[in-house]
């Protein structure tokens, strides 16, 4: 087994764990399992470990975004339609735009917005309430 596929078998048994007392039977075992690797395979083990604690962050960031993201929408799901914003402004289907929107996981990644697609978010959703504003004017 490699690092990476090491360092993935720990942390779903970390997961798994309920009490303090099992926490620390984990931590023992973590660490004579470090001492009795080679100095080479330490290395080895230290960099997968902070590879994994990278991509964790990073799924955590992204699924924060997202919940976000969606928090920020929540009062206007129900007035405008996603469905029109993901088809005429990203010519994307509605279920691409939800996907993202909910942060679902295609092809084993996790889904969510660019910084692109917020700002075309942002403009489409500008633009949106401009044309309101201006049918407003016209009917009042």
């Amino acid at each position: 087994m490699n690092a990476k596929e090491e360092i993935e078998k720990l942390k779903r048994e970390f997961i798994t764990l309920d009490t303090e007392r099992e926490k620390q039977k984990f931590d023992v075992k973590f660490r004579n399992r470090i001492a009795s690797k080679s100095e080479e395979e330490r290395k080895e083990f230290a960099d997968a470990f902070i590879n994994s604690a990278k991509e964790d962050t990073k799924r955590i960031k992204s699924f924060c975004n997202e919940v976000t993201v969606r928090m920020k929408l929540e009062d206007i799901l129900g007035i405008v339609s996603m469905t029109y914003i993901a088809r005429e402004y990203f010519r994307k289907s509605k279920s691409w735009f939800f996907q993202k929107l909910n942060g679902n996981i295609k092809n084993g990644n996790l889904t969510s917005f660019t910084e692109e697609e917020l700002k075309t978010l942002s403009f489409a959703l500008e633009d949106i309430g401009n044309k309101i504003k201006d049918t407003a004017r016209l009917i009042a």
